[in-house]
């Protein structure tokens, strides 16, 4: 009934306030994002979901909901997750984020995955299989979703610092040296881009670093190299 009153002229107003009005009420009682979420329909939405109004009005109920409980974190991934499988969620965040007019909702889906991955205390090595960055070297750094494990990482850093790590110390953990070593000269020497937020240079200063850290001769990166 609400939803009606909001796509009509005469009554959007009303419809607006109406529905305020109920998620204050659903917050006051707690009541299950999963609920809100059907109850919004939205689990008959498809890959255009991040465009709905009612998808934008659910993810505030889901941070009304944070402020009240006071630092128990709840999510709207666990939710999302019931509906579509990770490489869709992916598919949408990617896919939102291209379109100035869901920008930003697909930069809020990104944190909620960081939030909610940063709250299970996941290791990168984990996040990096769980956004599909394993099935293939070939492409790996220029897959979009590398900005996405970058972002994860900084955050983990930030909350876990006895636990640092970086991003090439991740790709080092799941592919190997020569591998990662391999897969930046060939992005360098063919003069492709990595991901928007993640620079070559970094990366490969950081390879070195870590190879310093690890005790590697200049024979032993040459060899790498070779």
């Amino acid at each position: 009934m609400i939803g009606w009153a909001k796509k009509e002229s005469s009554t959007k107003a009303l419809g607006a306030r109406l529905q305020t009005e109920q998620l204050e009420h659903w917050v006051k009682v707690g009541k299950d994002p999963e609920e809100v979420f059907k109850l919004y329909d939205l689990n008959y939405a498809r890959r255009c979901i991040l465009s709905e109004s009612q998808f934008s009005g659910w993810a505030k109920y889901v941070d009304d909901l944070n402020v009240k409980k006071e630092g128990a974190m709840v999510s709207i991934i666990p939710t999302m997750r019931k509906h579509f499988s990770d490489d869709v969620l992916f598919k949408i965040t990617l896919a939102a984020k291209r379109s100035e007019e869901t920008e930003a909702m697909g930069t809020k889906l990104e944190d909620a995955f960081v939030q909610f991955w940063i709250h299970r205390k996941d290791p990168s090595d984990n996040v990096l299989v769980e956004l599909g960055l394993k099935k293939s070297t070939s492409t790996l750094l220029e897959n979009p979703l590398l900005n996405i494990l970058t972002k994860y990482t900084e955050a983990y850093n930030v909350n876990y610092v006895v636990k640092k790590t970086t991003v090439i110390e991740t790709l080092t953990r799941t592919f190997g040296d020569e591998t990662v070593a391999r897969m930046l000269v060939a992005r360098a020497v063919g003069g492709r881009n990595l991901g928007r937020s993640i620079s070559q240079k970094k990366f490969q200063s950081d390879q070195l670093e870590m190879w310093v850290k690890g005790g590697q001769s200049v024979d032993d990166v040459y060899k790498l190299l070779n």
